[in-house]
């Protein structure tokens, strides 16, 4: 059955407007979240509190010593598909240190990690 004429209930008008009056402290009191309307609107339907969440989405490539620069999916078997060198190396690093493919911070460490590994066997050759 649908109801034709709404009547809310005076602690849903109480929370409507509450929450209508108290916006900006509630913003606060969310972070990576905002409040993107308050819909006080009780006489025709409940109280709505609509907001969004901001999401950061990384998108990783790779400078390559021969001048390209490769996409990285950020898993560890696309880093082994791109620097397939020291995989086993790379991998006892990643686990000994908790570093994870997709962490840009982690990333940035393999990375690092791997340079140090081919530099050190180029070092090694000559």
């Amino acid at each position: 059955m649908k109801t034709v004429n709404y009547n809310p209930s005076i602690i849903e008008v109480a929370f409507a407007q509450a929450i209508a009056s108290l916006k900006d402290e509630i913003q606060h009191q969310i972070p990576g979240y905002t409040i993107t309307h308050v819909d006080t609107h009780v006489q025709l339907d409940n109280p709505h509190l609509v907001f969004t969440q901001t999401a950061v989405v990384y998108d990783f490539h790779m400078g390559m010593s021969n001048g390209k620069v490769v996409y990285y999916k950020g898993t560890q078997r696309d880093f082994k598909r791109i620097l397939p060198s020291y995989s086993a190396q790379m991998q006892t690093f990643a686990q000994s240190n908790e570093l994870h493919y997709d962490h840009p911070q982690d990333l940035i460490r393999l990375v690092m990690q791997y340079n140090y590994l081919v530099n050190s066997a180029n070092k090694t050759t000559r």
